[in-house]
């Protein structure tokens, strides 16, 4: 299992919400503030820093691995 390293320090949460509450618990900081978000190994991308956002998709997708990607400057919302 490959899990994402944070962008900031070198720990590799297990899950994307375990991500999500280290990038706020230990650094003070969101994805969006850093321009990144969570992508499903099925394609769904999650921009959001709610954990209901991940929940949601679980609901809907057995796939749970998800990758830390840069948002596109054509993806920014307007």
């Amino acid at each position: 299992l490959n899990l994402p390293q944070c962008i900031l320090c070198e720990k590799r949460p297990g899950i994307a919400s375990s991500y999500v509450k280290h990038l706020k618990g230990h650094h003070h900081t969101t994805l969006k503030k850093n321009n990144m978000m969570l992508k499903c190994r099925c394609g769904h991308k999650i921009k959001s820093d709610n954990h209901h956002s991940m929940v949601d998709h679980k609901n809907k997708c057995d796939e749970l691995a998800y990758s830390i990607e840069s948002i596109d400057e054509d993806e920014q919302p307007i």
